[in-house]
């Protein structure tokens, strides 16, 4: 995503990324850690070869294909390059930083109980590390109470997210976390040098992590998030960058779109996709009948469907008027 921002944007994104994780590597107490895949891509399975001393796999399957294809951790602070490797993979939604003042041992067994969710008789592989999929994870464990659980051991977590210039931040502390945003285009809005508030940090965990079915079923926001990506991409490939408009403020067109016809029981991937298919193929029309389209969203005694082809019928017709 980072190729749709302008050569002086992106160069700006990976020189504040790189700042970013400086301060936060030469911290004096505490290491930082990422996790990747060797079935990523084949740069991502070059980079664990090259550092194969100092990847920490994280799967204990005594399947060896499964140890070799799966997760490791990579304490950064250990690669000098890895600063400039990351910045150059930026916007690919693949990185999230775990600073921990625990050492090296208690990191990699808490790190690998994660990857191994157990919900009843079931084992799942979970890619807690993968961006999207953490993003909606944290929310979860926070409406169950149960972040300190999972992530204790960790002061701050820094995620990716679909827009390369901003990078959440994750503050752990025992009533949950603070989440809070830094613009990596805009002066690092949203950063400062402090260092996290110390406290006793979190045991680390000891086997597999466990989940309550509810906790799982939580998830489900992953794949809606994944949709909203992709979208964006395909509308991208589709209609390019509308003049005038930043990748952010499509992303946050569809988000914000998305979300008002999700409150109003619209969830087929289908329709929703539709819905902002015409949102984009009528961005004049769309503004200027807005109250009308929330009207009929509104209508929850009328199927999904049937809204839609109202929603169309209304903006087609206004886009006739208009052209006469």
């Amino acid at each position: 995503m980072l190729s749709f921002y302008n050569e002086t944007e992106q160069t700006c994104i990976r020189e504040n990324l790189q700042t970013v994780l400086a301060h936060i590597t030469g911290r004096e107490n505490g290491t930082v850690w990422m996790v990747l895949e060797t079935v990523r891509d084949k740069e991502t399975n070059s980079f664990l070869v090259m550092h194969e001393v100092e990847r920490n796999r994280l799967f204990r399957d005594d399947d060896e294909e499964l140890r070799e294809a799966g997760a490791s951790a990579l304490c950064i602070d250990d690669i000098p390059e890895a600063s400039e490797w990351i910045a150059a993979h930026w916007g690919e939604s693949r990185f999230s930083f775990f600073t921990t003042r625990h050492d090296k041992e208690d990191v990699v067994e808490h790190m690998s109980s994660l990857c191994y969710l157990a919900g009843g008789e079931k084992i799942y592989l979970f890619r807690y590390y993968d961006p999207v999929t953490f993003a909606c994870w944290a929310e979860g464990l926070k409406e169950s109470g149960r972040v300190y659980e999972a992530l204790g051991i960790f002061d701050e977590i820094y995620v990716e997210t679909p827009l390369p210039h901003i990078l959440k931040r994750y503050t752990i502390h025992d009533n949950g976390y603070t989440q809070s945003t830094i613009d990596l285009q805009n002066t690092l809005k949203g950063f400062d040098s402090a260092t996290p508030k110390e406290g006793p940090p979190q045991k680390p965990l000891h086997g597999c992590w466990k989940m309550e079915e509810a906790e799982y079923d939580s998830l489900s926001p992953v794949s809606l998030n994944a949709f909203k990506i992709k979208l964006c991409k395909m509308l991208l490939d589709t209609h390019g960058l509308p003049d005038g408009h930043t990748l952010g403020e499509v992303y946050g067109r569809i988000d914000t779109e998305i979300e008002r016809a999700v409150k109003y029981g619209m969830e087929r991937k289908d329709t929703l996709a539709y819905f902002i298919n015409i949102c984009f193929e009528y961005p004049l029309i769309w503004s200027r009948c807005n109250h009308e389209i929330e009207e009929i969203l509104q209508k929850s005694d009328i199927d999904e469907t049937e809204r839609l082809e109202m929603i169309l019928k209304k903006v087609s017709k206004s886009d006739t008027r208009a052209a006469i």
